[in-house]
C-alpha cells in the first residue's frame, strides 16, 4: 500500500500515466531504444523503455528492462488490473533465442479494455491492443501494480 500518496493522488497519477502514454501512439519501435529527454516524445522506443519513461515522468521509480521491471513489481499482483498496471509476457516453452522462463515484454493497462504497448514485428510501433488478447496469449505472465499506486 502506498504510504506516499492519497487515493486521490493515486487516481491522478494513473490518469496522468494514461495521458502521457496516449501521446506515444504511433512512435516507431526499436529494440534497445532509450528515452533520455522525458520532456518530449522519443524518436523510437521499445516496450520496457516506454513503461520506464512513463513512470519516470511521474516521478515513480521504475527500473530499465522488462526483466528488471518484473522483478521490481512481481510482489504486487493486480487481481483487478486498472489504468497504470503493467502486464508481462514470460516464455513458457523456450525458443532458441529465448529460454523458458524469460520475461521478454511489458505493456501498460490504458483503460478497462486496452493495453498500450511498444511492439515489434509485425506492428513496429506503439499501439493499443485488447486486454483480452493479452490475457489469452499463452505467454501472458500476469498483471502487477506499482507499489506507489496501491491505495
Amino acid at each position: 500500500m502506498s504510504a506516499k500518496y492519497s487515493p486521490q493522488q493515486i487516481d491522478n497519477l494513473r490518469k496522468g500515466l494514461a495521458e502521457d502514454a496516449e501521446k506515444l501512439l504511433g512512435i516507431p519501435y526499436k529494440l534497445g531504444a532509450e528515452w533520455t529527454d522525458l520532456s518530449k516524445a522519443p524518436p523510437f522506443i521499445d516496450c520496457s523503455e516506454m513503461v520506464e519513461g512513463l513512470f519516470r515522468k511521474r516521478a515513480l521509480e521504475m527500473p530499465d528492462g522488462a526483466v528488471n521491471q518484473w522483478l521490481f513489481l512481481k510482489a504486487y499482483p493486480a487481481s483487478q488490473p486498472t489504468t497504470g498496471d503493467i502486464g508481462f509476457f514470460i516464455e513458457r516453452d523456450g525458443q532458441p533465442d529465448r529460454p523458458k522462463g524469460t520475461v521478454y515484454h511489458s505493456g501498460m493497462i490504458f483503460d478497462a479494455s486496452r493495453v498500450i504497448e511498444a511492439r515489434g514485428k509485425p506492428y513496429d510501433k506503439v499501439l493499443f491492443r485488447p486486454v483480452i488478447a493479452w490475457r489469452e496469449f499463452k505467454n501472458f505472465g500476469g498483471w502487477v501494480s506499482h507499489p506507489d499506486l496501491i491505495a
